[in-house]
């Protein structure tokens, strides 16, 4: 299973007691100026820790269909992968997941469904309790967007990350409503493709296709959200 690293680290100044010269007070408005700079413009995590202990039940499960593509042979893979909470308590959570992985049978290649479970702090959560972490930074960009998922229509906040030019970006739909889940998301890199550069080239892809909420979950509230 494939981590990003998350880059949510917000620079912060602590002042210490002693005396301070006029100086050395003069060079830190600059760097007070630039932490605060980063403060307003990183994007906040996208629950709370009480919203996501709160949701994260045993038995909350999201069913996603994934589009695996490759520019060096032409279509593309559909597999079912799924996500399901089997424990929840003060630490975290355990989350069994059913991920793919490419077994070679002789001389052809085939998809294997394989169980496996991970451990993840609430900390970690606030990532989504994801494949692929969300990664809120100075290169995310964050707009919003209507989205349909088993016969319901969400309302998602869209986090698009593109750290430097013709890397490409991952993009993480996620509803408020759903703490620690991940709709979709969407995996787009620079890449030759019958001999031509597209640098918006989708390599990878998940989208819910059904989510399963046991009634111990509760969902956070809209209004107090608003506020």
């Amino acid at each position: 299973m494939r981590y990003m690293a998350i880059l949510l680290s917000i620079a912060f100044t602590v002042a210490l007691g002693g005396a301070v010269h006029a100086d050395d007070a003069k060079d830190d408005k600059p760097a007070e100026k630039k932490a605060e700079k980063e403060k307003e413009d990183t994007p906040k995590t996208p629950w709370t820790e009480e919203e996501l202990k709160a949701f994260l039940k045993v038995g909350v499960k999201i069913t996603y269909d994934r589009q695996e593509r490759s520019p060096n042979h032409r279509g593309h893979d559909t597999l079912t992968p799924s996500i399901e909470v089997t424990r929840s308590d003060e630490k975290g959570v355990t989350v069994k997941t059913q991920m793919y992985m490419m077994e070679s049978v002789g001389d052809q290649y085939a998809w294997k469904a394989i169980d496996r479970t991970y451990d993840f702090t609430w900390d970690r959560t606030k990532a989504g309790a994801f494949d692929y972490m969300i990664v809120l930074d100075e290169h995310t960009k964050v707009s919003t967007e209507k989205l349909k998922v088993g016969g319901k229509t969400y309302n998602c906040t869209v986090y698009t990350r593109e750290p430097r030019k013709d890397y490409g970006r991952d993009i993480w739909w996620v509803a408020d409503e759903l703490p620690g889940i991940v709709l979709k998301y969407e995996q787009r890199r620079t890449a030759m493709v019958n001999t031509k550069k597209d640098t918006n080239y989708l390599m990878d892809s998940f989208e819910a296709t059904a989510v399963e909420i046991p009634k111990a979950a509760v969902q956070p509230d809209k209004k107090k959200r608003k506020k």
